[in-house]
């Protein structure tokens, strides 16, 4: 595995506007996944899903783990903004690893306020744009991660939650989540897979009794953090369907 770390996706937003790209040796015509770390849009960073890039290039594909500003930095949707920016710069770019991969295959991945990203973003761009997109412990409605914060005068559609922007040209969903989850309960999942299916698109759901009751996704055999393996295996049946 090559490791290229803190390449500036937008310059102007310092640490935040980075990402680092994990990709198999001797990569070339490999889909790149978006990995979108959680953390309710105010905490964390890339380097807490670096398990899931490793994930990623063990399946043989190029991971492109983001970093994007938090309600700290700047309000929302400047988080969406950010994503929606590191897609651009991945498809446009002339960084010598990424011109060597496939970019006409993209997947969006992001767990917790992460997921809510990608499914936004996803949905925003559409399956022209974007192959699938794997939600793990997602908000689909509006979230409380975002009340309150809200930035003024912005284009009302990077507002609406991703069960609003559900239309024909969805790409396929898979939604992971425990049904023991508190934080982001499970029936947030369901709602957006149900939608998905009613507007004629393809979306999976994995439901399973996780430890505790908060996401319950994280093995604690593993450094960096890793998903659990039947995760981690649904995941990647789904990609390689839909990459």
């Amino acid at each position: 595995m090559k490791l290229r770390l803190d390449i500036p996706y937008a310059p102007e937003h310092g640490e935040r506007g980075r990402l680092d790209l994990f990709l198999p040796d001797h990569a070339s015509k490999r889909p790149v996944v978006v990995v979108i770390h959680g953390g309710a849009l105010r905490e964390f960073s890339k380097e807490r899903v670096a398990g899931w890039a490793e994930f990623i290039v063990e399946q043989g594909w190029v991971a492109a783990n983001i970093n994007y500003r938090l309600l700290s930095d700047a309000p929302y949707p400047a988080a969406l903004q950010d994503v929606l920016a590191a897609y651009q710069w991945i498809q446009s770019t002339d960084q010598e690893d990424l011109c060597r991969q496939d970019r006409n295959r993209i997947a969006l991945l992001g767990g917790s306020a992460g997921a809510y990203l990608a499914m936004t973003a996803g949905l925003m761009l559409g399956r022209d744009q974007v192959r699938s997109i794997v939600s793990i412990s997602g908000p689909a409605q509006h979230s409380r991660f975002v009340e309150g914060s809200l930035a003024d005068e912005v284009d009302s559609r990077l507002l609406l939650a991703p069960i609003e922007l559900v239309g024909p040209h969805a790409p396929p969903l898979l939604a992971t989540h425990s049904r023991n989850d508190t934080l982001v309960t499970p029936d947030e999942s369901v709602a957006m897979v149900e939608r998905m299916r009613e507007a004629g698109c393809s979306a999976e759901i994995h439901l399973y009794d996780g430890p505790g009751d908060l996401h319950g996704i994280w093995r604690d055999d593993h450094t960096p953090l890793r998903l659990f393996e039947h995760i981690e295996e649904v995941i990647r049946t789904f990609l390689l369907k839909t990459l």
